[in-house]
C-alpha cells in the first residue's frame, strides 16, 4: 500500500469517529505503525475557553502527564512556543534553532526527557 493510500484511509476513518476514545484508538494504532511511542493531538486553548468540543488526546507517560501539571509547564511549554510561531512542522532537537529558549523552557524539555519522552516531531495547526 502507498504511502498517501495509508494516509487516505486515516482520513476516511478519522472522519468516522464520533467518540473521543475512538480518535485515540486510531490515533495510537497510527502512530505505533509510523514507530512513534506516544502521540498527543490536542486544542491550545485557555481554561475559560474550554468546552467540551475542545480535542484533548495525549498518551505521554503518567509522570510527565503530572509534571506538567505539577509544575505548571503548559504557560512557558517550548514546544507550544514554536507552534504560535511557526506554521511547518519541526523536530524537538530543532526547537534552538527556532527561538531563544528561556531556562525554565530548556528546563521542561530535560524534564520531558527524564521522564521517557524522546525527540518530538510536532505539526501546529496552521
Amino acid at each position: 500500500m502507498s504511502a498517501f493510500a495509508d494516509v487516505d484511509q486515516f482520513v476516511k476513518s478519522a472522519n468516522r469517529v464520533t467518540q473521543m476514545g475512538d480518535l485515540a484508538s486510531l490515533l495510537t494504532d497510527v502512530v505505533a505503525a509510523l514507530g512513534f511511542d506516544y502521540v498527543a493531538l490536542m486544542h491550545h486553548v485557555a481554561a475559560p475557553e474550554r468546552s467540551r468540543w475542545a480535542v484533548h488526546v495525549v498518551d505521554y507517560p503518567d509522570e510527565w502527564r503530572m509534571q506538567i501539571r505539577t509544575q505548571r509547564y503548559l504557560a512557558e511549554d517550548p514546544v507550544l512556543t514554536a507552534c504560535q510561531r511557526s506554521a511547518a512542522a519541526f523536530l524537538w532537537s530543532d526547537l534552538p534553532a527556532l527561538f531563544a529558549m528561556s531556562p525554565r523552557q530548556k528546563e521542561i524539555l530535560d524534564h520531558a526527557f527524564a521522564c521517557g519522552l524522546g525527540e518530538g516531531f510536532t505539526v501546529p495547526r496552521s
